[in-house]
């Protein structure tokens, strides 16, 4: 009965996933690769095959310091962490199935609170800074006298922050238009140009405390695992603060002629304070 009623439907929208940066392989693997490989065989099942939009993310670029366009999938990569691998699994698995006539792929960048009111419901990407500069408010009459803040990234580093309405947006339109086109369509749902530089995050982050310190970078090494577990940051989260890589969006661009992102200026204010007033209250998802 169940499967009468799917035997109508011509589009699958795979947003199923984990994100934790904390969790394991195996919880991984079985949420974002089997979750995956059991919604192909369901749109493989259905009298009239569906077009298959499968969500993906810009950590499957890995390590790759190149400028990732919609084209490039395997370079050889490796990966920071096991959300980025499983993902990137999970993404080889919708690019093979070469038998389900009509695909595509959305690599979303970092997914933030709505830019309308800023909500959101869990605790990760720039709110982990957020939260972390928020901890400094009390001592800020005594570390504003260093003028700096030693904070571990690069300073050729971006975040490709995307608001979540941005992005379901985004995605129903695109889907719309490629669920008839035969093969697979890539896209890269990212935020537009070149992202925001980590330094210009945490300028934000700073002023929005009225914090009157700058940033300044320190590398890799100082990312000491038992003290970013003692203040709740997952170990590998100081990675994404290290990258080399660049998004292209072309594809999208093509698509979407005359669409612009909201600038981050926009909705960081809201974003932020959404996070002040809801998420770091106790009982808050991590």
């Amino acid at each position: 009965e169940v499967m009468d009623e799917l035997n109508d439907i011509d589009c699958i929208i795979h947003a199923a996933a984990l994100y934790d940066l904390n969790a394991g392989h195996e919880e991984l693997f079985r949420h974002n690769v089997m979750g995956t490989a059991n919604l192909l065989h369901l749109a493989r099942l259905l009298k009239k095959t569906p077009h298959f939009a499968h969500i993906s993310t810009i950590a499957i670029a890995g390590n790759a310091a190149i400028n990732f366009d919609e084209s490039i999938f395997d370079v050889g990569q490796s990966f920071p962490d096991e959300y980025a691998s499983t993902k990137f699994a999970a993404e080889h698995l919708v690019r093979s199935a070469n038998d389900l006539s009509s695909r595509s792929v959305y690599r979303l960048g970092i997914v933030v609170g709505s830019s309308i009111d800023g909500s959101m419901t869990k605790i990760d990407g720039p709110y982990v800074l957020q939260r972390i500069i928020k901890s400094l408010v009390p001592l800020k009459s005594q570390i504003e006298k260093l003028k700096f803040l030693p904070l571990p990234y690069h300073e050729g580093s971006r975040l490709y922050i995307i608001p979540v309405d941005i992005a379901s947006q985004i995605i129903v339109k695109l889907t719309q238009k490629v669920a008839t086109r035969p093969g697979i369509s890539t896209f890269h749902v990212t935020g537009g140009g070149r992202g925001v530089s980590v330094r210009r995050a945490l300028q934000t982050i700073l002023a929005h405390y009225d914090i009157a310190m700058n940033p300044i970078p320190l590398p890799k090494f100082v990312l000491v695992p038992s003290i970013l577990r003692a203040i709740k940051v997952p170990v590998n989260a100081g990675e994404y603060l290290h990258t080399k890589w660049t998004f292209s969006s072309k594809n999208l661009e093509k698509e979407l002629v005359g669409f612009r992102y909201p600038s981050y200026a926009h909705f960081s204010k809201r974003i932020m304070t959404y996070a002040d007033q809801h998420l770091f209250k106790k009982g808050a998802k991590k």
